[in-house]
C-alpha cells in the first residue's frame, strides 16, 4: 500500500491528482485493479490465476522478515511471475534494485581529563576513533558502484546511548569522551556486494584501532537486492515489444540504483520478476505528490496485455 505520510487533502486538475501516496503507491495499485477488470469483462481470465498481493508495511517490513513475509513468499512459490507496481519512471522498467541494510558501529576508550588525550595513559579518545572508522568506510569502499553506507545519526561523549530513532549523550569538554555511537544503512547491488561489504567494514572497524580504544560493529539485514536475471529481462523484452505493439514508446532497464528497498526483492530470487509498473508521477514520500492521470490508459494496457500472454 506503500503510502508514507498521513492522508491529507486529494485533488484533481486537469490530468494531475495531488496528494499523499497518489503515486507512490496508490496509482499502482489503480493500474493493478484496472487491468484486471479489463481482463475480467474480456474474459481472458477464466481458468487462469492471477495472485495479487498487497502489504501494508512496505517501508518498514514486520520483525522477523519469514513471519511478516511468509504469505508473500508462499504467493511466490506457487507462481511462474511476479509483476510489482511501484511508480514507473518515464519509459523504463525494474529488472533489479539495491538491497538495504543497516549497521551500528561502538566506539570505546579510556577517559580523564581533556588535557591527557593522545597520551599513552588516555589514548586517543572513543570519538576520534569513530571519526576514523567512518572516514576509513568512505576511503575504502566509497566509489564501489552501487555499494553507499550513510552514517546518518552519531552521539558520543562520557556516556552515549541510543534508542529508536534517536541517542542522547552527556560529558564536558575537558573530558575526553569514553563512548560513541553511530548508526547508518547500507544499500547495495547484490548479496555477494553485500557480504563483501560487511567483511570490508568490519575489518576497518575492528584492526588498526587508535591508541587505547577499540570499537564492535553490528548488521542488520532487512531487504534482499534484486539482482538482475536472464528471466527478468526477458519479461522487459516482452513488455516492450507489448509497448510498442500498442502504439506507445519500447521499455528499458532502469539503473539499479536509482530505486530503493521494495518487497519484489523478497520474491525476485524465487522466479523472474520486474517493478516500475505503477503510476507516472513526481514527488514520492512528499505532501505534494502527484500522479499523472494521462498516462494511466497506457499503463492499463500494458499490463492487462502482460498478464494476457502469461497466463496463456
Amino acid at each position: 500500500m506503500d503510502t508514507v505520510l498521513p492522508g491529507g487533502v486529494y485533488a484533481v486538475n486537469g490530468d494531475t491528482a495531488k496528494g499523499s501516496g497518489t503515486t507512490d503507491d496508490k496509482g499502482g495499485n489503480l493500474i493493478i485493479l484496472e487491468a484486471l477488470r479489463a481482463l475480467k469483462h474480456a474474459g481472458a481470465l477464466e481458468n487462469r490465476r492471477v495472485i495479487v498481493f498487497l502489504t501494508g508495511d512496505e517501508e518498514s517490513a514486520g520483525e522477523p522478515i519469514a513471519v511478516s513475509r511468509r504469505e508473500l513468499l508462499e504467493a511466490a512459490r506457487r507462481s511462474d511471475f511476479a509483476l510489482s507496481f511501484e511508480a514507473a519512471t518515464a519509459n523504463t522498467i525494474v529488472v533489479g534494485r539495491r538491497g538495504s541494510s543497516s549497521w551500528q558501529l561502538v566506539a570505546q576508550g579510556a577517559t580523564g581529563h581533556s588535557s591527557a588525550i593522545f597520551s599513552p595513559l588516555l589514548g586517543d579518545g572513543a570519538i576520534y576513533e569513530a571519526a576514523r572508522i567512518v572516514n576509513s568506510f568512505r576511503e575504502t569502499l566509497g566509489r564501489e558502484k552501487g555499494l553507499t553506507f550513510s552514517p546518518s545519526l552519531i552521539v558520543g561523549g562520557t556516556e552515549a546511548e541510543m534508542t529508536g530513532l534517536g541517542g542522547s549523550a552527556s560529558g564536558k569538554d575537558n573530558i575526553i569522551a569514553q563512548r560513541a555511537m553511530v548508526r547508518g544503512d547500507l544499500r547495495f547491488l547484490s548479496s555477494a556486494q553485500l557480504e563483501h561489504a560487511k567483511a570490508a567494514m568490519t575489518k576497518i572497524a575492528t584492526e588498526g584501532s587508535l591508541l587505547r580504544t577499540s570499537a564492535t560493529i553490528a548488521y542488520f539485514d532487512r531487504y534482499p537486492a534484486m539482482e538482475i536475471t536472464p528471466g527478468n529481462l526477458a519479461l522487459l523484452q516482452q513488455l516492450s515489444a507489448i509497448s510498442e505493439s500498442l502504439g506507445y514508446a519500447p521499455l528499458t532497464a532502469g539503473d539499479p540504483i536509482t530505486r530503493g528497498a521494495g518487497d519484489v526483492s523478497f520474491v525476485a530470487p524465487i522466479i523472474p520478476a520486474i517493478d516500475g509498473l505503477g503510476a507516472r508521477g513526481r514527488g514520492s514520500h512528499a505532501p505534494d505528490e502527484e500522479a499523472d492521470l494521462a498516462s494511466i490508459t497506457e499503463l492499463v494496457e500494458r499490463t492487462a496485455l502482460l498478464i494476457e500472454r502469461l497466463t496463456r
